[in-house]
């Protein structure tokens, strides 16, 4: 989980540093005015995370390893030709993550992750 966070932390700074014009996202209500708004806000527009199909975002949840990939191949912003076009996969724990699979193809594709050898 710490790993995570630093994960999280380092995009959010790295991303913050850029100057892209997005337009206004509603802040999810268990995020609006936390500590969290500005970040949560950003990664938002900036279309890395679009938070649950609820409407929440669980700031003080736990991610999977899937939605952490699924937001470090985002932050990379690659064509989404390349994301549809990784099919590629080693990985034989992704039942269930349909919706993952392509940015976990990507990732592996790019030597952004790996599997156990």
């Amino acid at each position: 989980m710490r790993k995570v966070l630093s994960i999280f932390v380092v995009l959010t700074l790295v991303l913050g540093s850029f100057a892209l014009a997005f337009g206004q996202v509603a802040v999810p209500g268990d995020v609006s005015g936390t500590t969290y708004q500005d970040a949560v806000t950003d990664l938002m527009e900036k279309g890395v995370i679009s938070g649950y199909p609820d409407g929440t975002y669980r700031p003080e949840g736990t991610i999977t390893r899937a939605e952490a990939c699924l937001i470090v191949v985002k932050s990379m912003n690659p064509p989404a030709a390349a994301i549809t076009d990784a099919t590629q996969s080693s990985f034989t724990d992704l039942v269930g993550y349909d919706w993952a699979k392509p940015y976990i193809n990507y990732a592996a594709a790019n030597d952004v992750i790996s599997g156990y050898p």
